[in-house]
Parts: structure tokens; sequence; C-alpha cells
């Protein structure tokens, strides 16, 4: 990997993952070059195809596809790129993550709902009393840094690209609600995750050269 992806994972090593104020000082300033430098990201991205582990680990979801561009040899931190199909996305469905993390929008943008924290927020809560404290646009160019424990949800327009630089996991699972079946259940990482669960979310390297293609297509990089 060259001299300039090189510099920006040391410069990470250096956060303190358990301070958010740390971790929101670092990464921002990592999210700032890479929205300024996309041919960074161009490196990250020709790593992948090298790669069998990154390729391994690359994801089709309904609402979004990711690629992960580097994990840190400790684990500590995890530089994700995600591409918003539009047609679906996770506004109908709160959740909080295992882990904090960071994000700068490179492309179009999505409205972003904040409904609180683990706090207040439980397995036992009632679905239909779950309504955003705070509403966000983040367009592009946006950068923000989310807490493990608060819930969120997002509305993202058609094509819709953001890096996310994630910390370590917290703890083993994290809720989701889903406002439009009114469901709840817990999700897991995956190591906990059967082969078959795994399977279905894994794509083909043709499916990562075709969302690169498409990122040239877009301008992103």
């Amino acid at each position: 990997m060259k001299k300039l992806a090189v510099d920006i994972i040391k410069y990470l090593e250096k956060s303190n993952w358990r301070n958010l104020g740390e971790i929101d000082f670092y990464n921002r300033s990592v999210l700032e070059k890479l929205f300024n430098d996309r041919e960074i990201i161009n490196l990250f991205l020709e790593n992948i195809l090298q790669e069998k582990y990154l390729i391994s680990l690359a994801e089709h979801y309904d609402f979004f596809d990711k690629l992960v561009l580097y994990v840190d040899k400790k684990d500590r931190f995890r530089i994700r790129l995600h591409i918003f199909t539009g047609d679906k996305s996770t506004k109908y469905r709160p959740h909080c993550h295992r882990w904090a993390y960071s994000s700068v929008i490179l492309h179009n943008g999505y409205k972003h709902f904040i409904y609180g924290t683990e706090d207040q927020i439980n397995e036992n809560t009632n679905i239909k009393d779950l309504n955003p404290i705070l509403i966000r646009e983040e367009k592009t160019g946006s950068i923000y840094t989310l807490d493990h424990k608060v819930f969120h949800s997002i509305e993202a327009e058609a094509n819709t690209v953001s890096v996310i630089i994630r910390g370590p996991a917290v703890k083993d699972r994290f809720l989701i609600f889903e406002k439009l079946t009114n469901k709840k259940w817990w999700e897991y990482g995956r190591g906990s995750e059967t082969i078959e669960e795994i399977k279905r979310k894994q794509v083909s390297i043709e499916h990562i050269k075709n969302l690169i293609n498409k990122l040239y297509k877009l301008k992103v990089i």
C-alpha cells in the first residue's frame, strides 16, 4: 500500500478508542483528508481486489453495499465504504451499534434521525413510542461521530456514498427495531453468525468491481 494510505493508518493507530472526543478528533482529520483527496480512497479500493480477506468482508444488504477498505491488525478500527441504493433505508429501522464510528458523506446525502440512547431505549421499549428527538440533514461533506449507545436511523438518497471509520466492538450484540412490522431483534457480529448467514450477504469479486466502476461513473473517485 502506498505512503498516503499508510500515513492515515499510522495516524489512526494513535487514537484512544475509549474516548469519543478523541475518536472524533482523529477520525475527523482523516475523513476530511479522504473527502478532499479521493485518490487515497482509490488506493484502498485497489488494495481490496488483492486481499482475499477484504473481499470476503464485502457484503450486500437490502438497502446498501458495504466494502471494507482496511482492517487494523489489532482490530481497533476499520475503514469502510457504503453505497446506498435509495430503494430502502433504515428510516423505519432504529438501531444502535456495537462500536462508535465517524462518517463523511462523499456523494448525495441522507436524513438522519436520532432517537436516544441505551439508557432510555431497550428491548422493553414500545416501538410505537419510538420517535426521533433530533433530525439532521447529512449532506455531501458532512462529518459526524456517533457513540455506540445512540439509536438512530437514516433515509438515504439513491447512490449516497459514505466512508466510515468504526472503532473496536465494545459489546456482542446491538438492538434493532422495525417500525413497519412492529418487530425487534438482536444482531450479532460476524463471529456469531452461521455460515449460511454469512454467505447470504457475501458478494463476488465481480460485484465489487461493478461497485468500483459505479463510483467512477458517479465521479466519487
